[in-house]
């Protein structure tokens, strides 16, 4: 469920989304209808803002390192393979800006299917096996991600809050410095990708151990 606040400016009825339950819970939902509706009445417009913002964001240049280019492509093959073309690396099946490209992604460790249903009891569906438990929120992943870039990494707090999280960096220094040292962030970002490589590949290592036990055992 998404929660919407309707609201006037200059006389024409707009929509602005609040977010989605239960990420955000219904008090969470009517005091934010409340500060949009304020705006509004102050002559702002919170959706042509929020749209600014996004379009901000989708201008952001970012260093990348190989591990996550190397990732996008492999997602750009697998739209081009279904026969998607779009603008967006992560899209919908139209082709469209999805509305949380990620959510898909969490079903799938909690065992669920991509839309969020439990998986089927048909003996020929997919095995789908829970790596998360259910509890486990978005916003769980964005703390555990940014507290392992500080601790484990020893990434400076910058490139966490703001290019990792994507905060909006304060507008003092958007106006003095309104780029980002791009150098730096890739650094950091490499040895996240080098921590993230070795940690699959020690996954992947128990998962050969165990398999080749298993021939053992079986012989």
């Amino acid at each position: 469920m998404v929660w919407f606040v309707r609201y006037l400016f200059e006389g024409e009825a707009r929509r602005y989304r609040i977010g989605e339950h239960p990420e955000t819970g219904l008090s969470g939902a009517r005091k934010m209808a409340s500060v949009v509706r304020g705006r509004a009445a102050a002559g702002e417009d919170p959706q042509a803002e929020k749209r600014a913002k996004r379009e901000a964001v989708r201008r952001r240049r970012m260093g990348l390192p190989p591990q996550a280019v190397a990732l996008l492509a492999e997602q750009r093959s697998f739209l081009f393979a279904e026969g998607v073309r779009s603008e967006y690396v992560f899209a919908t099946s139209t082709g469209e800006r999805p509305l949380d490209s990620f959510k898909p992604v969490l079903y799938r460790l909690r065992g669920r299917r991509s839309n969020g249903l439990p998986p089927s009891k048909d003996k020929r569906a997919k095995r789908r096996t829970a790596v998360l438990p259910d509890d486990v929120t978005v916003h769980d992943i964005r703390r555990t991600v940014a507290d392992a870039l500080l601790n484990r990494i020893g990434a400076p707090p910058w490139i966490v809050d703001h290019v990792v999280l994507g905060h909006a960096r304060p507008k003092l220094l958007r106006t003095y410095m309104p780029t980002l040292p791009l150098g730096e962030a890739r650094d950091a970002l490499q040895k996240w990708g080098d921590e993230l490589a070795a940690i699959l590949e020690r996954a992947s290592s128990v998962r050969r151990a165990r398999y080749a036990k298993r021939l053992v055992k079986g012989t």
